[in-house]
């Protein structure tokens, strides 16, 4: 099961089931780290949040990024 939450397996899957496009998930402006343009690839964008948002939620003791992320 671990396998399966690597981005390699995943996007497998995103192959295997045809998801690619299938939905849109804009980052909102405000977004509390910078995210680069994935050219509408919403699960190289996913994959690239997992990975550098927590570092973000890790070390916020105020929550700002745990309400942001909530709200948004």
């Amino acid at each position: 099961m671990r396998d399966l939450l690597k981005p390699a397996a995943l996007q497998q899957i995103v192959e295997e089931e045809n998801l690619q496009g299938q939905f849109e998930w804009p980052v909102p402006e405000d977004c509390l780290i910078a995210v680069p343009d994935f050219a509408g690839d919403c699960f190289k964008q996913n994959v690239y949040l997992k990975e550098h948002y927590a570092p973000q939620l890790q070390s916020d003791p105020q929550l700002r990024a745990h309400y942001w992320l909530i709200q948004q």
